[in-house]
């Protein structure tokens, strides 16, 4: 984990030494909140991370980059809005300008085409690129580090949300374990059933 304002890295449970940031105010930083800023065009508080914040899905950054990073929807989604428009721009333009110029043959239009065909293999590169910062937990998130009362309002919601699911986890083991139970208890029955049938 690095410090988003400095750089300086991290270890679990301490502090960057110069901004004196701790590391659980980077793990409970919010992208939502700095993508609200960044549509205010208050950017002075937001900072990139390469740690992914706890409002943010990993498997669901993961499957967007994968399927929709070539079009920037995974720009867009963590709130570099300028870079995500960019980049559909250009791949719808370069396909319609590729539509005019090979397909319906007006031929000014393939120098444009190539031009904005280069820039889409430019894109692609980066995609691929960040398929692998994803996977392998290297991609920059715009953040919002929180301050000592949203860190604790924070971390309680976690902590609860963890308590949650494990509470739902073991009422569907039980419930699997009733369901196992009233099968066995089902099959003895079949089983009396046909005994007593054959002991007549």
């Amino acid at each position: 984990m690095k410090c988003p304002k400095c750089g300086c890295g991290i270890k679990k449970d301490t502090f960057c030494p110069y901004c004196k940031i701790t590391a659980d105010q980077v793990k409970f930083a919010s992208n939502v909140e700095a993508k609200k800023r960044i549509k205010q065009k208050d950017t002075d508080e937001v900072y990139t991370s390469s740690y992914i914040p706890y409002d943010v899905s990993k498997t669901k950054l993961f499957f967007i980059t994968l399927f929709g990073g070539a079009l920037g929807f995974d720009a867009y989604y963590l709130g570099r809005y300028k870079r995500g428009i960019i980049q559909f721009a250009v791949f719808i333009l370069t396909f319609m300008l590729f539509v005019l110029s090979r397909v319906l043959g007006y031929k000014a239009l393939i120098g444009v085409t190539d031009f904005f065909g280069i820039a889409c293999v430019v894109f692609i590169f980066l995609w691929i690129g960040n398929v692998f910062r994803v996977l392998f937990n290297k991609a920059t998130v715009p953040i919002v580090l929180p301050n000592a009362e949203e860190l604790d309002s924070r971390r309680q919601a976690y902590e609860d949300m963890l308590k949650a699911k494990a509470e739902a986890r073991e009422v569907k083991q039980n419930k699997k374990y009733d369901k196992m139970v009233e099968k066995e208890k089902k099959n003895l029955d079949k089983k009396e059933k046909k005994t007593k049938s054959d002991e007549k």
